[in-house]
């Protein structure tokens, strides 16, 4: 789920905003694609800044049980994206 809310994030950005962001794992820039723009989660999160915030937070706890449920487990390449949206906004 942290991955589809990274996905969910990084469509609320304009290409332009998004060559400031952590690269994808294969190390090449997020996109913002026009897919799935119309999508009642993406509406949703583009909605308000206060959705917007809540997903980012959202999807730092998921990381959060994940550290605590596997912590030995290498960061996951995503939760430094999503804390660049967080920050960001």
């Amino acid at each position: 789920m942290q991955i589809e809310s990274a996905f969910l994030l990084q469509h609320c950005f304009s290409n332009e905003t998004l060559r400031s962001a952590p690269p994808t794992k294969k190390g090449t820039p997020r996109k913002s694609g026009k897919g799935y723009y119309n999508h009642p989660c993406l509406v949703w999160v583009r909605e308000s800044k206060a959705n917007f915030e809540w997903l980012c937070e959202h999807a730092l706890e998921m990381f959060n049980e994940r550290d605590y449920r596997w912590p030995t487990s290498a960061e996951h390449f995503t939760k430094t994206f999503i804390k660049w949206c967080r920050d960001i906004m």
